[in-house]
């Protein structure tokens, strides 16, 4: 079982980080789906993100700027106003778990000489497209999806296998040993097409998300909300990430019962951003929207005994 903790200032240098991004997923994706795993970390957060794709939400999240909670005395840990901070900013009072003096996050844990490990699912984690220099913050990062950018319509049904949560043994191998980890997992099973086990493909989902990809490159700015979508087809996206979440979640679980547990695990898992649905007149990401920057966050001290 598992059990949250609270953890004392005399063991911050031993301690696992498990900061997993969901990619994509809308606020109310996770206020609609049936998510126990990630319910037993903690209760569901709301947060506006940074950025409103990908790209710069995880540079921001790797110099340890996370999504901005909602909420008075919404917090990402107990008794802490941040988890990082670097010493390079101005001087601020606000109470910060683990003040870092290196570039990023990344750099941070592997100067302390953790077991970091990175893995990616979307394109901008690909190591082979455009130079990405996500990846190359890692010293160890491994890529687990398609080489096919682009035409996500093309490559219905995703292989599991290109999933990061579908090579779980994979990816807990890679942390085995005494060393406390950083585990960072980008998840794309929420992002566009939406497609998993649960999910049935046929002719008319497959030209439905060839005809929303559309829509994702135009950033075309409808009137009417909907636009050439009927309200029955929108249901039927949005209702496909929501079982994408919950689809992770149950991955989820299988991950969080391998991860070593010779220390306590600092959980942070949440959107990098959401999606829109025409609800502003526009579809996917990459522009300002409420649906876009509000994302769900769960996060907490967790050992399990």
């Amino acid at each position: 079982m598992r059990t949250t903790i609270k953890i004392e200032p005399q063991i911050r240098d031993k301690y696992n980080v498990c900061l997993i991004t969901i990619d994509s997923c809308r606020y109310d994706t996770a206020k609609s789906a049936a998510t126990p795993t990630l319910d037993s970390l903690s209760k569901l957060k709301e947060a506006e993100s940074h950025a409103t794709y990908t790209y710069p939400t995880h540079h921001s999240l790797f110099i340890g700027i996370l999504p901005r909670l909602i909420g008075e005395r919404a917090s990402y840990i107990e008794g802490y106003d941040q988890i990082w901070r670097s010493s390079g900013v101005r001087e601020s009072d606000k109470k910060v778990f683990q003040t870092f003096h290196e570039p990023t996050i990344i750099k941070h844990y592997e100067d302390k000489g953790y077991n970091v490990q990175g893995c990616g699912g979307v394109n901008f984690f690909n190591p082979r497209l455009y130079c990405n220099s996500l990846c190359m913050l890692f010293t160890n990062f491994t890529y687990f999806g398609s080489e096919k950018f682009g035409d996500e319509y093309k490559t219905l049904p995703r292989k599991q296998f290109l999933m990061p949560l579908g090579n779980v043994d994979k990816i807990t191998k890679s942390l085995e040993g005494t060393k406390p980890f950083f585990l960072f997992i980008n998840c794309p099973e929420t992002h566009i097409p939406y497609d998993t086990d649960e999910i049935i493909i046929n002719d008319k989902y497959v030209s439905l998300i060839k005809r929303l990809q559309h829509e994702h490159a135009t950033k075309i700015h409808y009137n009417n909300g909907g636009g050439p979508f009927t309200k029955n087809e929108i249901d039927i996206l949005h209702k496909a990430q929501i079982k994408a979440l919950e689809y992770v979640d149950k991955k989820l679980k299988v991950l969080f019962s391998k991860l070593p547990n010779l220390y306590p695990t600092l959980f942070i898992i949440l959107g990098d951003h959401g999606e829109e649905f025409g609800e502003e007149g526009r579809f996917g990401h990459a522009h300002s929207s409420q649906y876009v920057t509000k994302v769900p966050v769960w996060s907490g001290w967790v050992r399990r005994i």
